[in-house]
């Protein structure tokens, strides 16, 4: 079980636009009608049972969790630690797989579940 705050948007993404305390990040959070405020990651961005509730059988959750340790995390360091030009440090990651079906997969767990976030 990966873990009941599951996040929306990555960790991994969200350190990109962070700041290093200790071993945690901490991002700016913006909110509609506040300041802006300094959060960790671990809280930005998350919800508890997001894609799915705590179960003995492998979830939604785990499969995203296992893919963005496995290929998005990996693949978002290796791009960030890149000289500038040609990427071909992505070579060794099927990021263009696995992305689209990640991003299917957030959106219909939101929507199923009655929270797709759209306005009108």
């Amino acid at each position: 079980m990966a873990g009941r705050k599951q996040h929306f948007i990555p960790q991994a993404l969200q350190r990109g636009f962070g700041q290093a305390k200790g071993k945690k990040t901490q991002v700016y959070v913006f909110k509609k009608g506040s300041e802006p405020y300094l959060s960790s990651t671990e809280g930005v961005a998350a919800q508890r049972d997001f894609y799915s509730e705590p179960s003995d059988e492998e979830t939604l959750d785990d499969r995203i969790t296992k893919y963005e340790k496995l290929v998005l995390s990996p693949a978002v360091t290796a791009l960030r630690e890149s000289p500038l030009g040609p990427v071909d440090a992505l070579a060794r990651y099927s990021v263009g797989d696995g992305m689209p079906k990640l991003c299917w997969l957030r959106g219909r767990a939101r929507a199923k579940r009655g929270r797709s976030g759209l306005r009108r």
